[in-house]
């Protein structure tokens, strides 16, 4: 890496997001080999530099990573320190087998970005005059808050790309201990409104790009949350046998969205 790459976290994170960078957790050691910059992602076949200078290539970037870390180093540290250490550790807690600590960071990572993706959507935008009807459509004139924002800034197509929006994500739940009819119950009692397609004797779904960050905020409202008296339906660990094999399955499925969420904020910004 460049020598000045640390002082660039939006620099980190693109390399980290596209396969290029191994992260480090005491003895835990992460090689990040998947290009999540193309959709299916793939395993990241060029070396570092050259990934790189693909990545901002295609983000309509001239220079090269040096010129990328000097005009970034400054810009909104911040949210990107923020960022990078929750993509960070979703990859410690999945090489950990700790697969509901890494949905917590996938539901960090939607939260982080949910007020500040919208902004720079709109601040990115070449037409200034539809700045403010732009920002206006997403708050929709009401009080709903950030994780709503999010949600209509994606399903507009400003912030992720129109094409990517209707392709269909799987998830398919496999189970060594025999509870894969189980953990698709579950998703179909909490998700069926957004299922796509769904098939019960495969233990597998699909759902929209555009639907996969409003899915995990319902998974997690329903899982995080269990108290008594209130008019929620929670899941239970009664129905829910298994919560890390079940969001093993669930964060495979729909990290590349999360990641391709981190990407778009990284090309629109700065």
């Amino acid at each position: 890496m460049p020598a000045a790459a640390s002082n660039s976290f939006q620099y980190l994170l693109l390399r980290l997001l596209i396969g290029a960078l191994y992260v480090r957790r005491g003895t835990i050691l992460v090689k990040q080999g998947t290009d999540y910059s193309i959709f299916p992602a793939a395993p990241q076949v060029r070396s570092g530099r050259l990934a790189v200078d693909h990545a901002l290539a295609q983000f309509g970037r001239a220079g090269g990573g040096s010129a990328y870390i000097a005009h970034t180093a400054s810009l909104n540290r911040t949210i990107y320190r923020d960022l990078l250490a929750e993509y960070s550790n979703y990859f410690i807690q999945r090489a950990s087998g700790s697969h509901v600590a890494a949905f917590l960071s996938v539901y960090r990572i939607i939260e982080r970005i949910s007020f500040t993706a919208p902004l720079i959507s709109v601040l990115s935008s070449r037409d200034h005059v539809k700045y403010f009807d732009t920002l206006k459509s997403f708050f929709g004139g009401k009080d709903e808050g950030e994780l709503k924002l999010l949600s209509r800034c994606i399903g507009s197509g400003h912030f992720v790309e129109s094409a990517f929006l209707d392709l269909p994500v799987a998830v398919t739940f496999n189970s060594p201990s025999g509870y894969a009819s189980d953990h698709f119950a579950v998703a179909k009692s909490y998700l069926a409104d957004k299922f796509y397609l769904s098939d019960p004797s495969l233990a597998r779904f699909e759902l929209k790009v555009r639907d996969c960050a409003d899915a995990c905020v319902v998974l997690r409202n329903r899982f995080f949350h269990f108290a008594s008296g209130g008019w929620q339906n929670n899941i239970s660990l009664v129905s829910l046998k298994d919560p890390d094999e079940f969001f093993a399955c669930l964060n495979d499925g729909i990290f590349p969205v999360i990641a391709l969420l981190g990407l778009s904020l990284i090309e629109k910004d700065g």
